[in-house]
């Protein structure tokens, strides 16, 4: 009996010691509602070790939301934006179901938070697609940027501040001991391209593109920067400057069609290449189709933020999901 006793207690141990060390593997999907596209993935998630073990699906759609927004003089998305972004949540999450997610969740971020009629499209996703959608503070957007740099570059999150610029905002985000620090601003590449229109003395309403830009327009749009960006936060400003600390880039990159990791001086240098060229030319010289109206006021906001944070070079880690690296990571958006 004692031997028979010893057997079954070994056969046991056997079974349990892998057990205790087993990761909790999860299936999610996560979409991303931003200023200008959909972007949604679909990953294993290790419950245990919060971590993703393997994409299997990612993929995005464009929907101008920010742009629609702009346009409207009631602050409302407009009945024809809401039907695509409809159809093209539905048609993403089609595609996702195929690889059997046992959950979905969706957060959306500036146009969402600036629609009056929010409750309502939020209501509407819901019912035409299943989708339940967190519209996230800009703060959160930050802190949802940085565990989505990090993850995708493989860096520790104590070493990293993010740097997410997207259509209708930017964020910069650390984490200093226990608190995530977050820098903010309602400036992203929409507004800026607004606000380039604006100081050149056009009518947003009436013209959708600022090119050519001048280099008068170049310096009084980093002025225009200079006087309405806010302070650092202290906190932020030393971590940038810390040696061991890498800027991670996320969201939109101002120079596609060169090198993944940009500097400061590059930024500026080919900005200055950019002066004075129509859509045409630009697009002519660089081959972005649709996106040209954007190219130069992209490269005046991203020199006059990396001038006015300190940041020297930025290593390039963005994704085709967006945030959804992010969401999936976060255990808040997954409660039963």
């Amino acid at each position: 009996m004692h031997k028979l006793a010893v057997l079954i207690l070994l056969i046991f141990s056997g079974i349990c010691q892998p057990l205790l060390g087993q990761q909790q593997i999860v299936r999610r999907a996560a979409l991303d509602i931003g200023s200008g596209k959909v972007k949604i993935q679909v990953a294993d998630v290790d419950l245990a070790a919060n971590k993703i073990t393997q994409v299997i699906f990612s993929d995005n759609a464009v929907v101008r939301l920010r742009e629609d927004l702009n346009s409207s003089l009631e602050g409302r998305l407009s009945l024809g934006i809401q039907e695509n972004l409809f159809e093209v949540i539905s048609e993403l999450m089609k595609k996702a179901a195929a690889h059997q997610p046992e959950a979905f969740h969706g957060i959306a971020t500036e146009p969402l938070r600036l629609a009056k009629n929010r409750d309502e499209v939020l209501l509407r996703i819901k019912q035409e697609t299943g989708l339940s959608v967190t519209v996230v503070s800009q703060e959160q957007e930050g802190v949802i940027g940085l565990i989505t740099a990090a993850s995708q570059a493989g860096v520790d999150l104590d070493q990293a501040v993010s740097w997410d610029i997207g259509g209708g905002s930017f964020q910069l985000a650390t984490k200093c001991g226990n608190r995530f620090i977050v820098f903010q601003e309602c400036l992203g590449s929409v507004p800026m391209k607004q606000a380039v229109l604006k100081i050149q003395g056009k009518n947003p309403e009436h013209h959708f593109s600022p090119n050519p830009i001048s280099q008068r327009d170049m310096e009084r749009s980093l002025q225009f920067l200079k006087t309405h960006l806010h302070e650092v936060p202290p906190e932020l400003y030393l971590k940038l400057m810390q040696p061991d600390v890498v800027v991670l880039g996320i969201g939109i990159h101002p120079l596609w069609s060169f090198s993944v990791d940009y500097e400061k001086l590059q930024v500026l240098r080919e900005l200055y290449r950019r002066l004075n060229l129509t859509d045409k030319q630009l697009g002519a010289k660089d081959g972005w189709s649709q996106k040209e109206a954007y190219l130069v006021s992209n490269l005046i906001l991203t020199y006059g933020v990396m001038d006015h944070a300190g940041i020297q070079s930025v290593q390039y880690v963005g994704t085709a999901a967006g945030n959804a690296i992010g969401v999936l990571l976060s255990p808040q958006y997954w409660k039963n």
